[in-house]
């Protein structure tokens, strides 16, 4: 029998739900300015800010037996600073992790060749993101289907106000092995895709009835209906790994969807992705209500 070990994580109060968000701060304190040893990992997909600033997103592999945790270096001043993550649970079998990953977050943070104590709080985001049923496709994860006016602003920052926030609960997650992640650094590239044509649309089915069916059934060219909205194409040049960050100054009730594709069908990007054996539940879109603004 394996040897066992338990990594001590946090997490949130009792059993999360398949396809939940949350967001997590860790507030520690730096005694005096210098290099800090960051380690982290998290599950399921997550995305991490220090002070604010974009830190890192993860996990590039997963095995729940074996975790691996990334380890970061950066310069601190002393003085209070916060560890933000994102955290979407998936909670189902996926190419990467097993349907019994809990959620969890792991981080270590050393400064001086002293760990510093982390006073980690958390807040679910059940009411900004709806949970739909769709998945990407039968082995990756869920879309988002987000209202960006449920999700607090200003979060990320050190000085943001977390004491409505519950305290997250300390989880220990048992493994057989904990080691550094021994893949070389992946690389974050900015790609500014081609754009590379637009126009007017109009929907002729509800979103919320079946995204991709209401998507492709969207008429985009000027067929005599009055435009609800304006859609762009973009070409990323090749089939890519990647996520969107577009920036967008709309009112407030503004509905933004961004569907993928590695190929055109008929001219258009659909959002049932070919390579899934047929299976109609695919749906490789997003859509997001605006809060207004930018």
């Amino acid at each position: 029998m394996s040897a066992r070990l338990a990594i001590n994580t946090v997490s949130a109060k009792g059993t999360a739900a398949p396809d939940s968000h949350f967001y997590f701060r860790g507030c520690f304190r730096v005694p005096a300015g210098g290099s800090v040893k960051i380690k982290l990992l998290a599950a399921s997909w997550f995305e991490a800010w220090l002070d604010g600033g974009w830190l890192d997103e993860g996990p590039a592999r997963f095995d729940l037996r074996h975790p691996e945790f990334k380890t970061l270096e950066t310069e601190l001043p002393a003085g209070e600073h916060v560890l933000a993550l994102h955290v979407h649970y998936e909670g189902v079998v996926t190419r990467l992790m097993e349907a019994e990953t809990p959620l969890f977050v792991f981080a270590e943070i050393e400064a001086g060749g002293a760990d510093l104590p982390i006073g980690w709080k958390y807040l679910p985001l059940d009411e900004a993101f709806r949970k739909t049923g769709r998945r990407i496709d039968c082995v990756l994860g869920w879309i988002e289907w987000c209202r960006t006016d449920k999700l607090p602003q200003g979060w990320r920052a050190a000085g943001f106000d977390d004491s409505a926030w519950p305290g997250a609960v300390a989880r220990p997650l048992e493994v057989e092995s904990f080691l550094p992640l021994d893949l070389g650094d992946i690389a974050h590239v900015v790609h500014r895709p081609q754009a590379v044509a637009e126009g007017p649309l109009v929907n002729m089915s509800m979103f919320t009835n079946d995204p991709p069916i209401a998507f492709v059934t969207r008429r985009l060219d000027d067929c005599g209906f009055p435009a609800q909205g304006r859609w762009w194409r973009f070409d990323l040049g090749k089939v890519r790994l990647g996520r969107p960050e577009i920036t967008v100054d709309a009112p407030a009730g503004t509905v933004v969807q961004v569907a993928y594709g590695e190929l055109l069908h008929h001219g258009r990007v659909s959002p049932y992705i070919s390579s899934s054996a047929g299976d109609q539940h695919t749906c490789n879109l997003d859509h997001y209500v605006l809060r207004g603004g930018r």
